[in-house]
């Protein structure tokens, strides 16, 4: 046979060829992995998106002038902005300008460093509430500078490491390259595309030539060993290889390569073909993926909260492992819209339907409801479901994904608490009160539609001590406000209570008594002051009265015994009857008007019976330092106590006659005491001393029966004289008569 040789254009053409289709296969693989990459990166980009729009962090990306490009939904919804407010907007447009300032000097370090910053800040929000902010702020490839904020006001211990959750994260994927080799395996050699030689980090000869030696330089030493393997296991069989490994450029740079190629016989040489790629930055991603799926899983487990998904038509609810937890059910459970539905409160759902419906027709993709889910054991707990919606080109809904948290904490401290505030509104409708919170530093009180009403304003007006001073009568205005000066200036004072009276259009009055207390700061000063303040004008009105009635009442009993007074006085006139009778009778008419006066300077309620006994003294001299009071403060009714004024008076005159008030060196000493044997009991004596001897009388006066037989009928008492020579001891013992609550030392 003829040996027909190839010509050098031919085997020129035919090498050509290989090498065309070497390309092509190599670029097939990369159009198939940029696919994969590609799906990969929208739905990891659809499911952070919808964490983005429902996480409560806020996150927010802005373009080399400092002008928001993308906000998250939590930083409009936090500050009440709308997305046409924020986007192409400066944070001087919005923010306070200190705060602006702040955030510019951030944004300035990163953009001079290049690198990730993070910032603590802490500030007055737009509510005057002082808030801690952590900011991450870093640059995107794109010259953006993206960041994200997390209020760690009230959880800043425990959301260290959630704050970095993959729904806060952006990641930016540059492009992979493409490196095309071959190699000749008895050689060593073959050419190499020059984006080979780059991937590599090496320097490329004029010829484009390159070596195993040139590619076992770069390989990690540690790789070095598993990938000749890779190598040397198919060109046994002359099939395909891949091999992971690291390469180590000369500028000491270590980054990740994948290498894909197949062996193939070319004129009686073994040929190796294929193609390498830097995946460095696809390994950094998977790791960050992998790390932000760990914090992710961390941040739902720390929140309460689970990820879902629901494809139109479809029966099935998606959702992480964390779902079935939160919503009672094993792990493998498939929960479906039916379930789901059995599940949730008739109401709840028709509810959560009708959000998702409004949200539509207002042309929103974005809805949220609150529901109560009952657990298979019975007990329903609370959920918040945020949801956004994928829209077809027609508008149709084609899929829906969000977020589930369980609020029933929060929910039973909602319910909780307004179950107290409608006790207390209750409380305080049922009482005529009104609730007072009086701020210092701003001079407002906190709104209160009672307190208006009682001041003659309007319920819905802002109150202010302006507008309380502008109705204080003239008359106690001022002893009013030095009060309320006065109390707020004390640093002990915690407690004030307060009388007031009002003068309000049309010249009505109306009487208001508060009653509250103080929150002062460290150093004693006032912050606020809070209590109720109660309507007390009828009180004050029937009060009034009553002190009229009493002073009417007692203007007559003094008339009245001043004509009984004058009837005795006309009558003893006549003959037979001596003065002294007539000073007698008019001393003991005298005794029951200081009886009288007594009860009504008390209201006629009761008198102490030390005010009672002294009275006696005083009036008959014997109230002296000679002379002794003692017993315990106790209150007798009105009709006892003017029996017992009428027997000490009795006592007295005797006493000033023949007794120890006769003589200048006598002296009386009268005790009593409370004494509780079988049941309680008044004990008083009357013992004198000093005075003339004393001698039994041989009959009973009229004075001694009087004693004996009014406390008798008035006090159930009963009384013993005894007639010892050293002087006259009185005693007088009664059961505790009732309505004498106040004993004490």
């Amino acid at each position: 046979m003829r040996t027909v040789q190839q010509s050098p254009s031919s085997i020129a053409s035919d090498a050509h060829l290989a090498e065309l289709e070497a390309e092509l296969a190599a670029l097939r693989i990369r159009v198939r992995t940029l696919e994969e990459a590609e799906r990969t990166a929208r739905t990891a980009d659809a499911r952070l998106r919808a964490l983005l729009q429902h996480c409560p962090d806020q996150i927010f990306i802005k373009d080399a002038e400092g002008r928001f490009t993308e906000v998250s939904q939590s930083l409009l919804d936090r500050r009440g902005w709308t997305r046409e407010q924020v986007i192409g907007a400066r944070e001087k447009d919005l923010y306070p300008p200190d705060l602006a300032e702040v955030f510019g000097r951030q944004d300035a370090l990163v953009r001079a460093t290049g690198e990730p910053k993070m910032f603590e800040v802490t500030f007055e929000d737009f509510n005057g509430r002082k808030v801690t902010w952590i900011a991450h702020k870093f640059l995107l490839e794109s010259g953006e500078l993206a960041g994200i904020a997390t209020d760690i006001t009230a959880r800043k211990a425990e959301e260290d490491e959630a704050r970095s959750t993959a729904d806060k994260l952006r990641l930016v994927v540059e492009g992979t390259g493409i490196g095309l080799y071959e190699l000749n395996m008895r050689t060593g050699v073959g050419p190499w595309a020059l984006s080979t030689f780059r991937l590599l980090g090496l320097d490329p000869p004029d010829d484009l030539i390159g070596s195993v030696k040139m590619w076992r330089s770069v390989v990690h030493p540690d790789d070095l060993p598993e990938a000749q393997r890779a190598h040397a296991e198919a060109a046994d069989r002359l099939g395909p290889w891949q091999a992971h490994h690291r390469i180590v450029t000369p500028q000491g740079e270590v980054r990740w390569m994948t290498a894909y190629g197949h062996f193939v016989e070319r004129d009686g040489d073994l040929m190796s073909i294929g193609i390498t790629l830097d995946v460095t930055e696809q390994r950094a991603m998977e790791a960050a993926l992998h790390a932000g799926s760990a914090r992710l899983k961390l941040a739902m487990d720390a929140g309460h909260m689970a990820v879902w998904e629901h494809v139109t038509g479809d029966d099935r609810i998606i959702g992480s492992t964390e779902l079935n937890r939160l919503l009672g059910h094993p792990a493998e459970f498939e929960i479906s819209v039916a379930v789901a539905k059995a599940h949730i409160e008739a109401e709840d759902w028709s509810r959560l339907v009708g959000a998702a419906f409004a949200a539509r027709e207002r042309g929103e993709r974005f809805f949220e409801s609150e529901f109560r889910y009952r657990l298979s054991h019975g007990e329903p707990r609370w959920f918040l479901l945020r949801g956004e919606m994928d829209l077809a080109a027609d508008g149709t809904v084609t899929r829906t994904i969000g977020v589930v948290f369980d609020i029933t904490t929060r929910k039973v401290a909602e319910e909780a608490l307004a179950a107290r505030e409608m006790e207390l509104r209750a409380a305080v409708q049922a009482g005529a009160l009104a609730i007072a919170d009086f701020d210092h530093a701003t001079g407002r009180f906190k709104p209160s539609p009672e307190l208006n009403l009682f001041y003659g304003y309007p319920p819905d007006m802002p109150l202010t001590i302006e507008h309380m001073r502008a109705r204080y009568h003239p008359a106690n205005a001022i002893a009013v406000r030095e009060a309320a000066r006065r109390d707020a200036a004390i640093p002990e004072c915690m407690a004030y209570r307060r009388e007031m009276r009002l003068l309000l259009p049309g010249g009505v009055e109306r009487w208001l008594e508060a009653v509250g207390e103080y929150i002062r700061d460290e150093n004693g000063r006032a912050l606020r002051s809070r209590g109720v303040v109660m309507d007390v004008t009828e009180r004050v009105r029937m009060e009034r009265h009553r002190q009229l009635l009493m002073s009417e009442l007692n203007h007559r009993v003094k008339n009245t015994l001043a004509i009984v007074q004058g009837l005795a006085h006309q009558t003893f006139r006549g003959p037979g009857i001596t003065d002294a009778v007539r000073r007698t009778f008019e001393g003991r008419l005298e005794a029951l008007s200081r009886a009288h006066n007594l009860l009504t300077r008390e209201n006629w309620e009761s008198a102490d019976v030390r005010d009672i006994v002294e009275g006696a003294l005083i009036t008959h001299g014997g109230l002296t330092e000679s002379c002794s009071v003692a017993g315990p403060r106790m209150r007798l009714q009105p009709k006892p106590a003017v029996t017992l004024a009428l027997a000490l008076h009795e006592l007295c005159t005797n006493a000033t006659k023949y007794g120890a008030l006769s003589v200048p060196e006598g002296s009386i000493h009268v005790a009593w005491r409370v004494t509780d044997e079988h049941e309680p009991r008044l004990r008083i004596e009357w013992r004198e001393c000093g005075g003339p001897p004393v001698v039994p009388p041989a009959r009973t006066g009229f004075g001694m029966r009087m004693i004996e037989r009014a406390l008798a009928t008035e006090l159930r008492a009963t009384v013993e004289m005894q007639f010892a020579s050293s002087g006259l001891v009185c005693t007088i013992d009664a059961p505790l008569p009732p309505l004498a609550p106040d004993i004490g030392g």
